[in-house]
């Protein structure tokens, strides 16, 4: 694939690529759907172009990480006669970063680093994302071959032009923190006013700190107090800003500066770069596990885009229903049972009651996706479609059809004899990597125990050296038996026998 030589070396040597048929992303290495903001189901640019190499594959594709790389889509802005679009040519002016060609030779991608305060926005002709989408990947450049240049403040010009209402301090001063915007986070702006007693300091203007003291610290941090309350929306922090006691009373030399068109979102964009959680995020409730699923749900049917990939028929129903939830739900051929993933193990769905509710929770989750279609015929013939899965007849046909795409046998569970499946985590015996719970790893089993490297226990180590006697070289030779019997490995076929000098010996 020589055009792919033009991508940028520093792209291709982030772990984010996937390749794709037509355009839903795939994991080479599993065959599984990769899904957005999820790293373990994304793979590296030479085994993407291996695969696409092996046949099967359409093209490859790069996945949005937020770790600087922010990519523009210019969607159907050149001509028949390969003109570009005034619009396009002046954003393409403005970045003057690598551009390539879309797939379609219509469009435009172009990469820059730097940063905006959303994962993504859409409007027209135009999308911008630095996290959760990824781009089709042709390595067709437009123009002069370019490298990724750092474009922090022409980035955020175009975003502000296209995605920002330009907002007058003076006309919405008065706005209260119950103004439509905020409505999404008012409930946790008041928790916040009521439990956060900086936050409620700094949004009075009341807040007086030795390492807060000027103008602008205090505004970065009253902005991540807000951004922290309104979980991490932008629009409705610099909303709350501008209707806070503490921006009604500044000077008119302060004033001016808010009025400045970029001056919040900068502020936002380097208040978020702090932000490790939210008060969504930290609220169990609002992360149960329902309420993640449907998020995933939806981004995974963004990407699948079911009206147009999948048919309307009991075949492209089973084959939806694999792909969308294939991570947490497999069939197993050898115990003839659909196993589920719980986030640490997968275990066996006795009676099928778990693929049952996930068959009633896709058909939901369409009916919510199908709202976004833009063309009303498809939208309406594809919304009769999914209402014919209110039959549990068609929903049965639907869970038998797709056994058959991502199963397994028992030969595929606990494969990895290395891996050791800890309550806050799996442990790689071999290479010591600690690493999150993944459902690719397909282990059954787990220890009622957590992993900490650094734990350390007194009666222990005096236990070990009393009845080995102080000899440095059995101890070490007893951990390295009681390590080989933590693998699932019986290949050195060995039988150790404890025997003690004394009977202080630890044997019982």
């Amino acid at each position: 694939m020589n055009q792919f030589m033009n991508i940028p070396e520093e792209l291709k040597q982030l772990p984010q690529w996937v390749c794709r048929k037509e355009k839903i992303p795939f994991n080479p290495e599993t065959g599984a759907p990769a899904k957005a903001g999820q790293p373990a189901t994304w793979a590296s640019f030479e085994e993407c172009v291996n695969a696409l190499d092996g046949g099967g594959y359409d093209g490859i594709g790069f996945e949005f990480k937020n770790n600087g790389i922010v990519g523009i889509d210019l969607d159907h802005v050149i001509a028949a006669d390969g003109s570009l679009s005034a619009k396009a040519a002046e954003i393409v002016a403005i970045l003057d970063s690598y551009t390539e060609y879309s797939p379609s030779g219509k469009g435009l991608h172009t990469f820059v680093k730097g940063d905006i305060p959303v994962d993504g926005r859409k409007k027209g002709f135009i999308e911008m994302y630095k996290a959760k989408r990824y781009f089709t990947m042709t390595g067709n450049v437009y123009g002069k071959l370019k490298p990724i240049n750092k474009r922090c403040e022409q980035v955020m010009q175009i975003f502000n032009k296209y995605f920002t209402n330009p907002v007058s301090v003076n006309s919405t001063m008065e706005a209260d923190i119950n103004s439509s915007c905020i409505n999404k986070g008012k409930d946790y702006l008041s928790v916040g006013l009521e439990k956060d007693a900086v936050f409620k300091a700094l949004w009075n203007g009341e807040y007086h700190s030795e390492k807060c003291t000027s103008e602008s610290e205090k505004d970065l941090a009253l902005m991540g107090k807000l951004l922290y309350w309104c979980s991490g929306n932008a629009e409705a922090a610099i909303e709350a800003f501008i209707g806070s006691p503490y921006a009604k009373g500044k000077d008119d030399k302060h004033t001016a500066k808010l009025e400045r068109s970029d001056y919040l979102q900068r502020t936002a964009v380097k208040a978020m770069q702090g932000l490790s959680s939210t008060a969504a995020s930290d609220d169990k409730k609002y992360i149960r596990k329902f309420a993640k699923g449907t998020a995933e749900i939806q981004e995974t049917l963004e990407h699948l885009q079911p009206h147009i990939n999948y048919t309307c028929d009991d075949k492209g129903n089973g084959e939806l229903f694999a792909d969308v939830f294939n991570s947490v739900a497999r069939f197993n051929v050898t115990a003839n049972e659909w196993f589920v993933y719980d986030g640490r193990v997968w275990v066996k769905d006795m009676g099928g009651m778990h693929v049952s509710r996930m068959a009633k929770q896709l058909k939901d989750e369409l009916l919510m996706f199908s709202v976004s279609i833009e063309n009303e015929t498809q939208k309406t013939a594809y919304q009769k479609h999914i209402l014919k899965m209110g039959s549990r007849a068609v929903r049965e046909t639907m869970v038998k059809d797709a056994r058959d795409k991502y199963c397994i046998s028992n030969e595929d569970i606990d494969k990895d004899l290395d891996l050791l499946n800890l309550q806050n985590g799996t442990l790689n015996l071999k290479t010591f990597e600690f690493r999150e719970h993944r459902a690719t790893d397909l282990i059954s089993k787990i220890a009622n125990v957590s992993y900490n490297p650094a734990a350390r226990s007194e009666l222990w180590q005096h236990f070990i050296n009393e009845v080995m006697q102080g000899d440095e070289e059995k101890i070490k030779y007893l951990q390295k038996a009681i390590g080989y019997g933590i693998t699932a490995d019986t290949s050195l076929e060995t039988c150790f026998i404890l025997y003690g000098a004394t009977t202080r010996n630890g044997k019982s």
